[in-house]
């Protein structure tokens, strides 16, 4: 899960968003299979982004919001970084 959410954020670092999303949303369903909380974070929130890329705002505000609430769950530091991007929002 780690790798794939790490390919996906290099193919949209390369401008590839619908890829992205595409491997993203397979880390999302492999830690949602196996009970990850982190990885499934982790790939809302690389998710969010590439929803931004595309143009639509209001999707990777969700999203965003979305793995705020999962990093906070867990406790992680990532839920301070997922709340900035969270008020970034449009």
């Amino acid at each position: 899960m780690q790798s794939l959410n790490d390919l996906a954020m290099t193919l949209r670092y390369l401008g590839h968003l619908d890829e992205a999303l595409d491997v993203h949303r397979s880390a999302l369903c492999l830690a949602e299979s196996m009970g990850d909380g982190y990885e499934h974070a982790r790939a809302l929130d690389g998710m969010a982004p590439a929803y931004l890329a595309r143009g639509e705002p209001d999707l990777a505000g969700t999203t965003w919001e979305e793995a705020l609430r999962r990093y906070a769950g867990l406790g992680v530091p990532e839920a301070n970084q997922g709340q900035l991007q969270s008020m970034a929002r449009p």
